[in-house]
């Protein structure tokens, strides 16, 4: 971050959470709390977000693959499985383009307006979540467990310097385009206290275009290969 009236993040631990409905601030405060009390904890969480996701995922494509298989279900419940695990604030990039591939996967398969719909409302959840990470102080805890690992610090304090100098377009525009700094800049926005309605309008505009679009494609590309 940048400019000395600026408070390091690490030190953003009080909640702040005047700007967020009270409802949500209590449900985030009880929620995250389990993952930041120890690296256990931690550990724990992101483990579940890579095996669950990637799990449902081989098994969607070998159901796929064999005849006969409930390939819908199975693909569904890995689509919201890793759309919500990549807005998550942990160091899993890899899990942004598991949920890309699916919704484009998907879409030759599916009708693609339902596809981009569903991944879009999962992640725009997935992103309130991180919001609230951020509004309610919990993020400077996620930020003390992983500050030692340089490049998930830098993209930290990158994604709240950036998010707080444009505020809802710097959200809508990493919701849209996928790119490292796509969860952290949620725990940024409710950290630098946007407003939750704001945040929210950025956040579902970004996520909606991003997983509509991508689903088309998909579709697109299986109509131009057959």
């Amino acid at each position: 971050m940048t400019g000395k009236e600026d408070p390091p993040l690490s030190e953003l631990g009080e909640t702040t959470s005047e700007h967020v409905p009270a409802w949500l601030g209590r449900f985030f405060e009880t929620t995250w709390s389990w993952v930041t009390k120890s690296k256990l904890g931690l550990t724990v969480f992101v483990a579940l977000i890579y095996v669950i996701p990637y799990g449902l995922g081989l098994l969607a494509v070998g159901s796929q693959v064999r005849a006969g298989g409930d390939f819908a279900v199975l693909a569904f419940a890995a689509l919201v499985a890793s759309t919500f695990a990549s807005a998550q604030p942990a160091p899993t990039p890899a899990m942004g383009t598991l949920s890309l591939v699916l919704v484009g996967f998907m879409g030759a398969y599916f009708d693609p307006l339902v596809v981009g719909v569903v991944a879009g409302t999962v992640a725009t959840i997935g992103l309130v979540t991180s919001y609230g990470v951020g509004a309610t102080g919990v993020g400077r805890l996620l930020f003390a467990r992983m500050g030692h690992r340089p490049a998930v610090a830098n993209t930290i304090e990158r994604a709240f310097d950036v998010t707080r100098r444009y505020g809802p377009w710097a959200i809508l525009l990493f919701a849209f385009i996928p790119n490292p700094l796509y969860a952290w800049s949620s725990v940024a926005g409710g950290a630098s206290k946007t407003k939750f309605g704001r945040y929210l309008a950025a956040a579902a505009t970004g996520s909606f275009a991003r997983f509509v679009l991508v689903a088309f494609l998909g579709k697109g590309i299986e109509q131009i290969l057959n």
